[in-house]
């Protein structure tokens, strides 16, 4: 779902498009037309080392950052802010990789990467290294907010079910 998602999001600045997508369903339909099954996952090892590091860091930083709230007797709300900016932002050079390696195939001329390393290396060169940093501040803030709630839900049912 993650491709559609990001062919949809680019097929506005795309020429010399040959079938619009329009939809998800029919991005579907498209896609894999076009590309095979495997047009669904163009960047999947990518996509895996990604999240597998960012779900690393934000549980590694918000377990230390709570056992230290409570061992200091301050409140425990604040340690997944912490952890979601310290893992998003760390982890976004791979997901800008990721991104655009998953547009690669809309349309090839525009998007003329060869893997991972060529990917980070074309940014890099082409639009220096802090484009590796484009759209940390949303990304943060998408996944931040949502990933806090979600933690700060469960350890309310725990609380509830240990009741």
């Amino acid at each position: 779902m993650d491709t559609i998602k990001e062919r949809l999001q680019i097929e506005g600045q795309l020429t010399n498009v040959k079938e619009p997508l329009g939809s998800s369903t029919r991005a579907l339909r498209v896609i894999i037309k076009r590309e095979g099954l495997r047009g669904l996952f163009p960047a999947y090892w990518i996509h895996q080392f990604t999240w597998m590091p960012f779900n690393g860091c934000y549980f590694a930083v918000y377990e230390w950052a709570r056992s230290w709230s409570q061992a200091q007797g301050f409140p425990t709300w604040w340690t997944g802010l912490l952890a979601g900016v310290i893992a998003g932002g760390l982890t976004n050079p791979m997901d800008v990789i990721k991104t655009r390696l998953q547009v690669v195939r809309a349309q090839p001329d525009v998007f003329q990467y060869r893997g991972v390393l060529d990917c980070a290396a074309s940014i890099i060169r082409m639009e220096g290294a802090r484009a590796l940093l484009d759209g940390a501040g949303a990304r943060i803030l998408l996944l931040t907010p949502r990933l806090t709630m979600a933690i700060a839900l469960k350890h309310h049912i725990q609380a509830e079910l240990a009741a």
